[in-house]
């Protein structure tokens, strides 16, 4: 946080950074879309930024005719899925349903780290409970002399998930 910036100055580096990450949306190439890849329809992306790749694909899930999350599967509500919504409103709740994916995808994580972590102390008898979760935190209970193995299978478990989002991604 820096105070001392103008409200100029401010917008001028948010602008800055937000090309530098995002990148600068550019027209792209005609995709196939549909359900069948039937239609021809032209790809707005963004380009140049250190997080183009992530952005248009949540922009492609988003616009999607049935969003899921990627990994899991699950499905926005019908609220937001585009064929209930008119071709005006339609670009109105983009961002929700890009925040949608986020959110729902954290929670896909979340989950496919417990059942992990279930399954490594179950399948050596780490003495270790699940106390609680909080957002993206995880918290257990582990025996003193399995704290460095729960610790480990901890590890294992967040290497397996990134793994199979890695994968799931593409």
């Amino acid at each position: 946080f820096n105070d001392q910036l103008s409200e100029q100055e401010a917008q001028k580096l948010a602008k800055k950074l937000y090309a530098e990450t995002k990148g600068i949306r550019v027209k792209g190439s005609f995709k196939k879309s549909g359900a069948r890849a039937r239609w021809w329809r032209q790809i707005d992306e963004f380009e140049g930024g250190t997080e183009s790749a992530m952005f248009n694909r949540l922009e492609a899930i988003a616009a999607a005719d049935m969003p899921r999350t990627p990994v899991l599967g699950c499905g926005v509500s019908s609220a937001l899925q585009p064929k209930n919504l008119s071709k005006s409103k339609s670009n109105q709740f983009k961002t929700s349903r890009i925040n949608w994916v986020v959110q729902s995808s954290a929670v896909d994580y979340l989950h496919l780290m417990l059942v992990s972590m279930q399954h490594l102390c179950e399948e050596y008898d780490i003495k270790a409970r699940l106390c609680i979760t909080i957002h993206d935190e995880v918290r257990y209970l582990v025996a003193d002399e399995d704290v460095g193995r729960a610790a480990f299978a901890l590890h294992i478990t967040n290497l397996l998930v990134r793994a199979l989002f890695a994968w799931k991604m593409g």
